[in-house]
């Protein structure tokens, strides 16, 4: 049986290892999507507890300040979200790269003979 060629081994390595980290990139990237979501709808939540009916004089003195307040916060927190989608879109296409090149290294690795060192579970 004959050795593979260590060019081969090496970029199997280095498409395994970029695979991965596109990955958690991508994991990364939609957590933080998430937490800006929950964020937002936590934002509206406290409203929908306004509505029922509680003190009328404090509702009457903090209402406005606090409508002002959340109507900043949602258009940051909208902003913020608009940024994630689109850092999380970026990490799907670079991710998707990555698993493609790493697919194409692991056929050239058995077409050579030899097992992608990334395992089976690549």
């Amino acid at each position: 049986m004959t050795r593979p060629d260590p060019r081969l081994v090496g970029l199997a390595r280095i498409s395994g290892a970029l695979r991965a980290a596109k990955l958690l990139r991508l994991a990364e990237a939609n957590a933080r999507l998430r937490r800006v979501e929950q964020e937002l709808a936590a934002l509206d939540a406290p409203e929908m507890a306004a509505a029922a009916p509680g003190d009328i004089a404090a509702l009457a003195v903090t209402g406005a300040a606090r409508a002002r307040w959340c109507a900043a916060r949602r258009a940051a927190l909208i902003a913020a979200q608009d940024r994630a989608r689109a850092a999380r879109d970026a990490a799907l296409a670079e991710a998707r790269g990555a698993v493609g090149r790493d697919a194409a290294v692991a056929r050239l690795c058995e077409r050579d003979g030899f097992r992608h060192p990334g395992g089976p579970d690549r």
